[in-house]
């Protein structure tokens, strides 16, 4: 009997030193395969995406395919065209929104060009302006900023959207994409509050309510001019070349005027016109409307050849639309 007592201890003991034994080779297995686990990369298979280029040949698709036919306007004064950039806005996503022809010398835009698409015309106003802050874009060394437009309220500037955020409101992602400093200029806040916000309005109820409804596709280009007109009698003015903040060497072009024209292309069917004008001044500013033709004779010289905004639709410049 004591002898069985004896072996019971013993064997007792053996399998409380073995069941330890196996729960030691358990642990070290299992911080073994831990280990192992965690030194691999747990998102090993996932490929970062490079990020998308915004300054881009001024041939890329992501920017041509926003002027009509894909043709760039031919004429304009460009003083130094080896200072200029052409730039694919994109959203957040980096989905391509609109086309920006950039002068890196002046740090403003010489245009945006932006397309509405006859089965978005018909949701203009459906979505709400963004409140998102200002953005830069990389590639471009000189241009708008926080701090640049910091004081803008003592000069009673505004940044003045080249695109504008309300014709962009069918989509919340194209009206974020249009907070971009390269799409902004100095714009005094009494005219970018008033005329111009009254004619901004005017367009996007044109592609609204007349382009879209016929399946029209409206092609936008908004610019800027150092001219001025004077409204009384048509004439061009030649105005004088002032930088923001003023006395600023480093400050950005404040532009004498700002300019949009439109064409509505009906695919295979008709083209037509809508051509805006606004001196962007402080004391008495304006927006007129005009035919294109006579838009495109203000954007010259006198003696020149009027530029040509929509060159591959020569039906913009005799069907006339005024707003």
């Amino acid at each position: 009997s004591s002898k069985k007592g004896k072996y019971v201890s013993e064997f007792s003991s053996l399998s409380f030193v073995g069941l330890n034994l196996a729960k030691m080779s358990l642990t070290v297995i299992y911080s073994i395969t831990v280990i192992v686990f965690l030194s691999q990369p747990i998102f090993a298979s996932k490929v970062t995406q490079p990020e998308k280029r915004t300054v881009v040949k001024c041939t890329d698709k992501c920017y041509v395919k926003y002027f009509a036919g894909g043709f760039v306007p031919t004429g304009l004064e460009i003083s130094n065209p080896l200072v200029m950039s052409c730039i694919c806005q994109t959203d957040a996503t980096g989905n391509d929104c609109f086309a920006t022809y950039f002068d890196n010398d002046a740090g403003i835009a010489a245009y945006s060009a932006y397309t509405i698409q006859a089965s978005d015309a018909k949701l203009i106003g459906t979505s709400k302006r963004p409140q998102v802050s200002w953005k830069t874009t990389p590639g471009i060394t000189k241009q708008g900023t926080d701090a640049l437009y910091a004081g803008s309220s003592a000069y009673k500037i505004d940044k003045g959207h080249m695109n504008p955020s309300h014709i962009n409101s069918y989509d919340q992602n194209h009206q974020i994409a249009t907070f971009k400093y390269t799409n902004a200029v100095p714009q005094f806040a009494g005219h970018n509050r008033n005329s111009w916000k009254k004619y901004e309005g005017k367009i996007a109820d044109y592609v609204k309510t007349v382009c879209g409804p016929k399946g029209g596709n409206m092609h936008l280009i908004t610019g800027t001019s150092n001219y001025l007109l004077d409204t009384a009698t048509g004439k061009q003015l030649i105005g004088k070349i002032e930088l923001f903040p003023p006395s600023d060497p480093n400050g950005i072009v404040r532009p004498n005027s700002l300019w949009t024209a439109g064409c509505c292309v009906v695919p295979a069917i008709s083209a037509e016109s809508i051509a805006v004008w606004g001196n962007n001044v402080n004391t008495n500013p304006s927006t007129v409307s005009l035919s294109l033709p006579d838009l495109e004779k203000l954007l010259v010289t006198s003696s020149s050849s009027p530029a040509n905004l929509f060159p591959a639709f020569p039906g913009c410049r005799t069907n006339v639309i005024p707003i």
